[in-house]
C-alpha cells in the first residue's frame, strides 16, 4: 500500500512539474511591477542640463541652467534629509563629470553661454571631503556634450563635442589636458569602453550637430578604426549622460573589460542589451522580450545601462506616453538574463527627468529635468526604491512557474493529509518518519578560521573567495561554507563583511579624517558604493553618521 501510494505522488508531481516547465517555456512575458516614487525635499535651485552623481556617499548635483535657460554655477549635495548649496567655478551646462578612483569629481566643459550656445573650456575638480571645487586648468579644445572616462592608469580620456570639431585629449591626471589623435568620425556624448588597462574604444550613433548618423564607425585608442556586424541593424543610444562607467560590468583586478549598452533597433525602433567585452560586440540574450509599452502606451527608453554589480543588475530608464516612469532591469549575471519592468504613478507636470543616477545603497535618484522647455526647469526630486531588498525580492523565476510549483505542493500536502488520515489515529508517525539529521558545528574549524581572519587578516583581500580559506586551512570548500553558515547563520561573504565593517571602524576611530577611497581599499570593500551600502546594513547608518555617534 505504502509503495502504490508513493508511486502515485511521484506521478502526480511529474505530471505538473512538466507542466510547469512546459508553461515555462511558453511564458515569455516580462514581469510588471509597480514602484511607489519617494518625494524627498526639492532642489534649492530647478536645474537641467546638470550632472548627478555619487562622491563620497552623497548625491551630488552640479551646474546645468535654471529659469530661463540661464547658466548657474552652484551645485547641491543632499546630507541630513536636505540640499545643500555649494558654488562651483564653471556652470558646466551640458558638461562632463568622472568620480575618479582616488574620490575627487573631474568636471570638464559644457555650453559657453545662456541658451545651450558654444562650448567651453572650463575643467575644476570637486572635494567631497569639503564640499569645495577647485578650477585648476583648461581642456585643450573647448567641449559640450562630451565624455571622458578614467583609465587604469589614472589618465582621463575625453572625447565628443556639440557643433564644433571633436578629436581624443588625454588628461595626464595631474594638470594637462592634450590631444591624443582624430577621430574618424565627428561625435556627440560618444559611448567611451575600456579594453585594457590603457586601451579604449569610441563611438557614437550621433554626430556634432545631434543628428543620427548610418554609418557607425569604432575608434581606439591604440588601434585603427574598425566596423562592427551588429551595428548593421543596432545602433546605440548614447544620449542624456557623460560618465560612461555606469555601465560597467566588468573586474578590472582581473583583466575583464566588460560592458551593457542600450540599443535601437534601426528598423522597428525596439530595444536591445548589448554586451561589449573588449572588441567583442553582441546582443545579450534575454528570458522575455523587452516591452515597448505597458498598458499606459509607448515606453521611449532613454540613456544608458547604469549597472549596479554589487546586486548584478543594470537598469534602463524609460518615460511613457503619460509621464509614468518605468524601469527595466536586467539581471545580467544569468543567461537568458531576466528582466522586469518598474513603473510608477504620473508624476507631477509631465516632468522629463535626466537621467538618474545610482545612490550607495542602490536605489535610484531621479533629480530636476524638464517637460516642453528649457526655460522652465524642474527642482523635485524622487527616490526609487531597489536596493538589496527590493531587488532580492523581486528576481529570480517568473511569477507564472512559482504558480505551478505551489499547485504541486499543494496536491502533495493533499495527498499526504489523505495518506495520514487512512492510517489511522494511533499509528505512531515516529516509526515510519526518518528524523531529519541535525547539523553540529565544528568548532575547531571555526576557531581556526577565526584566527585566520583576525591573525591575518585575510578579509583584506577585496576578491577574497571561500575557496582561498579552504586552501590556507588545507581543507575543503563545503566544510568551511557549511561551518560558517551552522556556527554563525550567515553566508561565507556575510561573514567576511563582518570583519571589513569592524576594521573599517577601526580605522575611523583611530583616523577620522581618512579619505574614503583609502578606507574602502583597507578594510577590503571592492568599491566605494559596496562600502557605503555594507556599511550601512551592518549599522543602520552611514560611516559619517557613525563617526558622529561615536564623538
Amino acid at each position: 500500500m505504502k509503495r502504490n501510494f508513493h508511486l502515485i505522488i511521484y506521478m502526480v508531481l511529474s505530471l505538473f512539474l512538466q507542466y510547469a516547465d512546459r508553461a515555462w517555456a511558453q511564458d515569455t512575458s516580462c514581469p510588471v511591477v509597480k514602484v511607489e516614487l519617494e518625494r524627498l525635499p526639492d532642489l534649492n535651485i530647478p536645474r537641467s542640463g546638470h550632472i548627478l552623481f555619487c562622491a563620497g556617499g552623497e548625491m551630488v548635483i552640479a551646474g546645468g541652467h535654471t529659469s530661463g535657460f540661464v547658466l548657474t554655477s552652484t551645485a547641491e549635495y543632499f546630507s541630513g534629509g536636505q540640499w545643500h548649496l555649494m558654488q562651483m567655478t564653471y556652470p558646466h551646462d551640458h558638461g562632463t563629470a568622472v568620480v575618479l578612483k582616488s574620490g575627487k569629481v573631474l568636471l570638464v566643459g559644457g555650453s559657453e553661454s545662456a541658451y545651450g550656445i558654444g562650448q567651453s573650456f572650463g575643467v575644476e575638480y570637486y572635494y567631497p571631503e569639503t564640499h569645495s571645487f577647485e578650477g585648476f586648468t583648461i581642456l585643450d579644445r573647448k567641449r559640450a556634450m562630451a565624455s571622458a572616462i578614467e583609465t587604469d592608469g589614472g589618465k582621463v580620456v575625453v572625447s565628443g563635442n556639440w557643433y564644433a570639431d571633436d578629436d581624443i585629449d588625454f588628461f595626464d591626471g595631474k594638470s594637462t589636458f592634450t590631444h591624443l589623435k582624430a577621430v574618424s568620425a565627428q561625435r556627440s556624448r560618444p559611448i567611451i569602453c575600456r579594453i585594457s588597462a590603457d586601451d579604449a574604444i569610441l563611438f557614437s550613433q550621433y554626430d556634432t550637430n545631434g543628428k543620427k548618423v548610418d554609418y557607425i564607425v569604432v575608434d581606439r585608442l591604440q588601434g585603427e578604426p574598425f566596423t562592427t556586424p551588429l551595428f548593421d541593424d543596432w545602433s546605440p543610444i548614447s544620449w542624456g549622460y557623460s560618465d560612461n562607467e555606469l555601465g560597467f560590468i566588468g573586474d578590472e583586478e582581473a583583466g575583464v573589460y566588460a560592458y551593457l549598452l542600450t540599443m535601437e533597433n534601426r528598423h522597428d525602433g525596439s530595444l536591445g542589451i548589448a554586451k561589449v567585452v573588449g572588441t567583442d560586440f553582441s546582443l545579450l540574450p534575454t528570458a522575455s522580450p523587452i516591452p515597448m509599452e505597458a498598458g499606459y502606451g509607448r515606453i521611449q527608453y532613454c540613456g544608458y545601462v547604469m549597472a549596479d554589480r554589487h546586486a548584478q543588475r543594470g537598469y534602463v530608464m524609460g518615460i511613457g506616453d503619460d509621464s509614468r516612469l518605468y524601469l527595466l532591469a536586467i539581471d545580467y549575471s544569468q543567461s537568458p538574463a531576466p528582466l522586469t519592468l518598474y513603473y510608477t504613478d504620473p508624476i507631477e507636470g509631465k516632468q522629463n527627468p535626466y537621467m538618474p543616477a545610482l545612490t550607495p545603497e542602490g536605489d535610484l535618484m531621479f533629480a530636476g529635468g524638464i517637460s516642453d522647455s528649457n526655460f522652465s526647469p524642474f527642482s523635485s526630486v524622487y527616490l526609487m526604491h531597489l536596493g538589496t531588498e527590493a531587488v532580492a525580492a523581486s528576481s529570480g523565476i517568473a511569477f507564472g512557474r512559482w504558480v505551478w510549483w505551489l499547485l504541486a505542493l499543494l496536491a502533495l500536502a493533499l495527498l499526504t493529509a489523505f495518506w495520514l488520515f487512512r492510517r489511522g489515529k494511533n499509528e505512531k508517525l515516529e516509526e515510519e518518519v526518518t528524523p531529519l539529521p541535525v547539523a553540529t558545528v565544528d568548532q575547531t574549524l571555526m576557531n581556526r578560521i577565526h584566527d585566520v581572519m583576525l591573525n591575518e587578516q585575510l578579509f583584506r583581500d577585496c576578491e577574497l573567495k571561500v575557496a582561498d580559506v579552504a586552501q590556507r586551512l588545507d581543507t575543503n570548500v563545503k566544510d568551511v561554507s557549511e561551518c560558517i553558515k551552522v556556527s554563525q547563520g550567515v553566508t561565507f561573504i556575510q561573514f567576511v563583511n563582518g570583519y571589513r565593517v569592524d576594521y573599517a571602524k577601526q580605522l575611523l576611530r583611530q583616523n577620522p579624517d581618512i579619505k574614503i577611497a583609502e578606507l574602502y581599499m583597507e578594510s577590503g570593500f571592492a568599491s566605494e558604493r559596496s562600502f557605503f551600502r555594507i556599511f550601512k546594513s551592518f549599522t543602520g547608518m552611514t560611516a559619517q553618521e557613525w563617526m558622529s555617534q561615536e564623538d
